[in-house]
């Protein structure tokens, strides 16, 4: 009867979900490349500067910091670091990283161990137990983090400190390569000042879409010589912000296909791919009108503009368009974004937009907005029902088998 009752006890306990899922066995500083006090310091001769292309820097400054290894007296961090490397010719050309530089800072504390094409879970998780072990992966074209932590749930999951944005986690899909370094500890580990948690805010809540999908990818623009994967990002961004104040086309929902057939059958392109904003905006001309072009957007009027939930604001950037969809209230230096080429990239410093363009765009209620409503307070209801039934007849199993 016992050995029923204790059976009976831990396969109860198993609906009763775990809880540990992040480890990070040594926390790191996360000095970001664009703040404000180093962003636009030069870094090597060809004028580019820390939070153009900082990230590899930036992320060994963390590092180092993480093992309380100072640089000429001072706490590492972006700018100290940077002097540096500056001044012992730490940057190759074209701002390079030099890694035999950095061991530099203290050649007793500091070894630089190589590059690697890839790296086993296991072996990750070995090093990061360590802590002495430094691992940098590569996870962008190029764009460089300082990986922190692994996910016991979800094994494809790491944890990083990124220099260059805000999220906390990259895939090990997105990882191409590697740096290492081993760093022992200079005096007690470090207790770093405490980072801000983030606090996205996403007014609408629009669904992403991926330029280059299967469904559109491939489909033509304006002219034969440009496709929605290769010149769509506009576009793109363009049809996510209407999507999601729920305008319609002969009653569909907006997508890149059906915004491209729309825009096609109204000459809506010129040179193959730049769309005619008054053509756009002719979807629904009781609900939709291109405001204009905005060389500059201070964070003030970005939030306004996103919390009144009636415009579409898309952000022109260097590496192209994309939807701005929300702010941080503690991270102050960045905004969240949809980018159509490139799902990861979920959120950029405020300095990226070179322009905006802002379109009005009425929130029209949805065909089953009250349903979603219920069906998310059911589940909620319902999941925390589940909890506490099991957590019920776990203990009263507890007790009849104490009594007897």
């Amino acid at each position: 009867m016992k050995l029923i009752l204790i059976s009976l006890f831990f396969l109860v306990l198993l609906v009763v979900p775990s809880f540990q899922e992040k480890v990070t066995p040594l926390e790191y500083p996360n000095e970001k490349q664009y703040d404000e006090k180093w962003k636009n310091d030069e870094m090597g001769t060809n004028g580019q500067t820390i939070g153009q292309v900082g990230c590899l820097m930036s992320s060994v400054s963390n590092a180092i910091a993480g093992h309380n290894i100072l640089i000429d007296g001072e706490t590492s961090n972006p700018d100290t670091l940077n002097q540096f490397l500056r001044a012992n010719d730490g940057y190759t050309a074209d701002s390079g990283l030099r890694h035999y530089v950095v061991v530099e800072v203290n050649s007793t504390l500091i070894e630089y161990v190589g590059a690697e094409d890839s790296m086993t879970r296991s072996e990750i998780i070995e090093a990061l137990q360590t802590k002495t072990k430094v691992l940098l992966p590569k996870v962008g074209n190029p764009h460089w983090v300082l990986l922190t932590g692994y996910d016991t749930e979800d094994e494809s999951i790491y944890y990083v400190s990124d220099p260059g944005y805000a999220k906390e986690t990259t895939t090990v899909d997105a990882i191409s390569e590697w740096r290492i370094y081993t760093m022992d500890f200079q005096g007690p580990t470090p207790t770093p000042e405490p980072t801000p948690e983030p606090s996205p805010v996403r007014p609408v809540g629009y669904t992403h879409f991926d330029q280059c999908d299967d469904a559109w990818g491939d489909e033509i623009m304006g002219d034969d010589q440009h496709t929605i994967c290769d010149y769509g990002d506009f576009m793109t961004s363009l049809a996510m912000a209407l999507n999601g104040h729920n305008i319609k086309y002969d009653d569909k929902d907006i997508t890149p296909k059906t915004f491209n057939g729309f825009l096609q059958q109204n000459e809506g392109y010129s040179d193959g791919y730049v769309v005619w904003h008054s053509v756009a905006a002719s979807i629904d001309e009781e609900n939709v009108k291109y405001v204009g072009k905005k060389e500059s957007l201070t964070r003030d009027e970005v939030i306004e503009y996103l919390s009144n939930k009636t415009y579409g604001l898309i952000m022109d950037t260097e590496d192209g368009f994309y939807l701005c969809d929300g702010y941080d209230e503690a991270l102050t230096e960045i905004y969240y974004v949809l980018n159509p080429s490139n799902k990861l990239l979920q959120s950029v410093p405020t300095s990226t937009a070179d322009s905006w363009r802002v379109y009005y765009i009425e929130m029209l209620k949805g065909d089953d907005d009250d349903d979603d409503e219920t069906t998310s307070n059911s589940f909620l209801i319902k999941d925390l029902n589940t909890r506490v039934v099991a957590t019920f007849f776990a203990l009263l199993i507890f007790i009849v088998f104490v009594s007897l």
